[in-house]
C-alpha cells in the first residue's frame, strides 16, 4: 500500500464541524502502475444501470472507435460526422448539446416558490413530497428524461436515478471544441435532485455526507473551487451536507482556509490538513469513515482528485471491490488521469496514467455497483 507520512505539527484553532490541522508531510513513494481494468461483463445487469444507447455503443465498441491502445489516445473524433458513431447514436450526441445547455439555464433560474432552501433542509420541508414534484417541474417535467426527450442520451442507475452518458472526452462535450474555456467547466454533469429528494423525504432520518478528497481551497487560481460550486449546487436543491469531510495533503495557512470556508458550510466542515492513504486499517483512509459511521440510507457524495494515479487508482479499487461501500457511496467524482491525446499537456508530469479505455470501463463498471460516478476536472 503507499500510504503517506505525516507529522502533526499544530493544531489551530476549531470551529462547530471539527478542527482545522497544519501538517508537515513527507513525501510518499508510490511504485505501482495503473491496474489493467478487465474488459466489460456483458452479463445482464438488471435494473441498476441502464445505459444510454451512444454510452452503450461506445463502451462495447472501443477498439473499433480507436480508443483501445496504450498510447495518447484522441476522443474527441466521436463528435465528428465521420467518427465512427452510427448514425442514429451521433444525432442523438448532437441534440444532446442545446438540450445540455436548457438543463444548465433551468438550473440556473430555478427557484422554490414557498421553501427557501438557504434556511431549511428538503428532510424537514413541510410541502412534504411535493418540494420534490417541484424540482421535476423545473427540469422541464414529470422527471428529469423529459428535457432530454429528443436525444433520449441521459443513463440510468435504480437507486440514483439519471446521469450523463459516458462519453468522451470525460468531461463538457464543448471541450473538443475549445478545450482551455471548456477545461475546468462543470456543467455537464447531470443529477437527478428529484430522485434524491424523494430519497431522503423517505428517509428522513438520512444523513448527507460530502467526501473530498484532495480539497485544496486555492484551486488553479480559481475565486472558488469546483468543490464548493458542486456543494452549492447541491444545496440550491435543498439538499444540504450535514457532514463534509475535507482531506489536503499540501500545507495550508488555517487562517487562510478558515476565510475560504464559505460561512454556510462552516458547521458542517471537518478539515483535515493531511494526505489520504490506501491503508485498509488506517483512519486515514475515508473508505473507513464511512464504512465505521454511516449507513445505506445516508447520502454519500465522494470527490477523489489527488493527483497521485497510483493512489488514486488504489482507493477506487477498494470502491470497487467492496460490496459494503456500494451500498454506502451515492455519487463519486473523480478525476482519473488517463492517456488522453487532448489533456496530454495538462496530466504528461502527474505519473503514471491509465488507457483511455481502462477509464471507460471504470467509469461503466462503478455504475453497474450502483454507483452515480462522475468523470470530474
Amino acid at each position: 500500500m503507499a500510504v503517506e507520512v505525516l507529522q502533526v505539527v499544530q493544531l489551530s484553532g476549531s470551529f462547530c464541524g471539527g478542527n482545522v490541522i497544519t501538517i508537515k508531510s513527507s513525501s510518499s513513494q508510490n511504485n505501482w502502475a495503473a491496474d489493467q481494468y478487465s474488459d466489460i461483463d456483458d452479463e445482464p445487469t438488471g435494473t441498476i444501470y441502464e445505459p444510454s444507447a451512444p454510452e452503450d455503443y461506445l463502451i462495447h465498441n472501443l477498439t473499433k472507435l480507436g480508443m483501445g491502445g496504450n498510447s495518447w489516445t484522441s476522443t474527441c473524433h466521436i463528435w465528428k460526422k465521420d467518427g465512427g458513431m452510427p448514425t442514429e447514436q451521433f444525432h442523438q450526441m448532437q441534440a444532446f448539446l442545446p438540450e445540455l445547455k436548457a438543463h444548465y439555464d433551468r438550473i440556473k433560474a430555478f427557484r422554490f416558490t414557498n421553501f427557501d432552501p438557504l434556511k431549511m433542509d428538503i428532510r424537514r420541508a413541510p410541502q412534504g413530497d411535493a418540494v420534490c414534484d417541484e424540482i421535476d417541474r423545473g427540469m422541464g417535467g414529470s422527471d428529469l428524461s423529459q428535457l432530454f426527450n429528443k436525444s433520449k442520451i441521459l443513463s440510468k442507475t435504480s437507486t440514483n436515478g439519471y446521469v450523463e452518458p459516458l462519453l468522451s472526452p470525460l468531461r463538457h462535450p464543448l471541450f473538443c471544441q475549445n478545450m482551455n474555456k471548456y477545461l475546468l467547466d462543470i456543467d455537464y454533469l447531470i443529477h437527478d435532485f428529484g430522485n434524491t429528494c424523494r430519497h431522503l423525504r423517505k428517509n428522513t432520518h438520512a444523513r448527507t455526507v460530502f467526501v473530498d478528497m484532495g480539497a485544496s481551497l486555492a484551486f488553479h487560481g480559481k475565486e472558488t473551487s469546483p468543490a464548493i460550486v458542486v456543494m452549492d449546487l447541491w444545496r440550491k436543491f435543498g439538499i444540504q451536507f450535514d457532514h463534509i469531510y475535507a482531506f489536503e495533503y499540501t500545507k495550508q495557512d488555517p487562517q487562510f482556509v478558515f476565510n475560504a470556508i464559505p460561512d454556510h458550510y462552516k458547521s458542517a466542515y471537518h478539515w483535515y490538513n493531511v494526505g489520504v492513504t490506501s491503508d485498509e486499517l488506517g483512519d486515514q483512509n475515508p473508505w473507513n469513515i464511512l464504512l465505521e459511521n454511516f449507513r445505506p440510507d445516508d447520502l454519500i457524495v465522494v470527490k477523489l482528485d489527488i493527483d497521485t494515479p497510483s493512489l488514486e487508482s488504489e482507493l477506487v479499487n477498494q470502491l470497487l471491490n467492496n460490496p459494503k461501500l456500494h451500498s454506502l457511496v451515492d455519487h463519486f467524482y473523480f478525476e482519473y488521469h488517463h492517456r488522453q491525446a487532448e489533456l496530454q499537456r495538462w496530466w504528461r508530469s502527474s505519473g503514471d496514467h491509465a488507457t483511455v479505455k481502462q477509464s471507460f470501463e471504470l467509469f461503466y463498471q462503478l455504475r453497474q455497483k450502483g454507483i452515480a460516478a462522475h468523470s470530474w476536472v
